[in-house]
């Protein structure tokens, strides 16, 4: 008989040890700046303290000693995006260029081992339950990693993974390697193909466990969003969005079925059709465990900026949502193994638990703020946005997060520099123009109702500038 998950189960920790062989980068370039690179981006839902009850650390710093109800970010690189998940109610979800979570509703469950409906991780309204009941907070551990994230609760499993590693420079001719090489170079660090870093995608792993079972049982993921649609073949998932804008549910196999509605118990019934709610459902069959692999995909097209045009840097090579899900769910397993890979780069024996946490958090929030653009020439414009504030950072915050991009990715760091020497310059009149240096012009990029932007346009001689960020959007697109 399995035991009732609304009475607390003892889990055992999931975190292995420190893999031999990485460089830990955050010793080598500095922690304390790591720490401040949330840069104002409120990362937990502001709401009353957690009641859930308390969990000690592991030893890999995988849960807060406050417990594992925190929202966190698992962002893709470059993308201003992220599908945020962890505290309970309809709090997270698929936000791309937004300042707050999107308060979505994700259903994570599946039949319970024995008699009664379908349960799933609290993590929706009751609104659209359908009947769906919400696993009690004591039955769920959390593993909480830099690149991972696991929710555990009796036979379910449920982990997101996202990439924790170096952005290639984009005038390096190795990052011009074709896409899908995911193997690790000689050396320190996994550098990887430019368009796998940038691949605008985190993924996840949905794991029932019916060994015991003596009848098959339904495990399913699900989220409200807007317009939710089927995918055409060969690709098995739901897009949500609609004309620049577009997020997605895509499994890579056909052992899941994509489906929608407006409830997710009505769904589980056979009642599919219009609704807020896509979701993946697969059945497992009783004495066998499965593991479904799934990509949760990000896509804005088109320009984002007004002044100059630019356009996010991932769409040279994805230029619309259904080549990000046909990327993302080839050699899926692997990508989702290099995550794991990933969460080593925090994890040392001369940390406590504490501080590998809160490392863990302030990178989550750093890749949710990062934005790779190109501008009508071609030329990459790095860019980490100021948090909910929706600004592109200043150049005196470039500070919070130097330590950390000087041991990643240095030629971030010369980007910044060299835009700030190129557009925030002034010329004070007291040096004769033959020591004077030539700088280019770099156009101005202003701000719209629609979309974000930079500063203020290159000073005339004589003049002095203020660094003014990038006004945020009148509503989260």
């Amino acid at each position: 008989m399995q035991p009732d998950p609304r009475q607390p189960t003892a889990t055992p920790d999931r975190a292995g040890p420190p893999g031999p062989g990485r460089r830990d980068v955050l010793r080598a370039a500095g922690a304390a700046g790591v720490v401040l690179a949330a840069a104002g981006w409120t990362l937990a839902r502001r709401s009353p303290p957690d009641t859930g009850t308390d969990r000690e650390p592991s030893a890999a710093g995988s849960t807060a000693a406050t417990g594992p109800w925190f929202n966190a970010f698992h962002a893709p690189i470059g993308a201003y995006a992220t599908f945020t998940l962890g505290f309970p109610g309809a709090s997270g979800g698929f936000g791309l260029e937004s300042g707050a979570p999107a308060n979505q509703s994700v259903f994570v469950g599946s039949d319970p081992p024995g008699d009664g409906g379908p349960w799933a991780l609290p993590f929706f309204h009751d609104g659209v339950s359908g009947g769906v009941a919400p696993l009690a907070r004591d039955a769920v551990h959390r593993d909480f990693g830099v690149a991972t994230d696991t929710f555990t609760a009796q036979d379910l499993t449920f982990a997101l993974c996202s990439p924790v590693r170096p952005v290639p420079d984009p005038a390096d001719p190795a990052a011009a390697r074709a896409p899908g090489d995911l193997s690790l170079p000689a050396g320190d660090g996994p550098l990887r193909a430019l368009p796998d870093v940038l691949l605008p995608a985190v993924f996840a792993e949905l794991t029932l466990d019916n060994r015991a079972g003596a009848r098959p049982r339904r495990v399913f993921l699900g989220v409200t969003g807007e317009s939710p649609r089927l995918m055409d073949a060969p690709l098995n998932g739901v897009v949500f969005g609609s004309q620049r804008t577009h997020t997605a549910l895509v499994a890579d196999s056909t052992e899941a079925t994509a489906v929608t509605g407006s409830y997710m118990g009505a769904i589980l019934d056979g009642q599919t059709g219009g609704g807020s709610i896509g979701a993946l459902v697969a059945t497992v069959p009783a004495g066998q465990r499965r593991t479904y692999r799934i990509a949760l995909c990000f896509h804005r097209a088109g320009d984002v900026t007004t002044g100059v045009a630019m356009r996010y840097r991932y769409t040279d090579r994805y230029p619309r949502i259904e080549d990000v899900a046909t990327a993302a769910t080839t050699g899926l397993a692997d990508r989702i193994e290099a995550c794991r890979a990933d969460d080593e780069l925090v994890r040392s024996a001369g940390r406590t638990p504490e501080q590998t946490f809160l490392l863990a958090h302030a990178i989550r929030s750093y890749y949710g703020c990062t934005a790779l653009l190109s501008d009508p020439d071609g030329r990459p414009w790095w860019n980490v946005m100021e948090g909910e504030y929706k600004y592109i950072n200043t150049f005196d915050l470039t500070v919070d997060h130097l330590f950390y991009e000087v041991g990643m990715n240095p030629w971030t760091v010369r980007d910044g520099l060299d835009r700030a020497a190129g557009r925030y310059h002034y010329d004070s009149g007291t040096v004769s123009s033959r020591h004077r240096t030539s700088r280019p012009p770099v156009p101005a990029v202003s701000a719209s109702p629609t979309t974000w932007a930079t500063g203020p346009t290159t000073p005339s001689p004589g003049s002095r500038t203020t660094s003014t960020a990038a006004r945020p959007a009148s509503s989260p697109t």
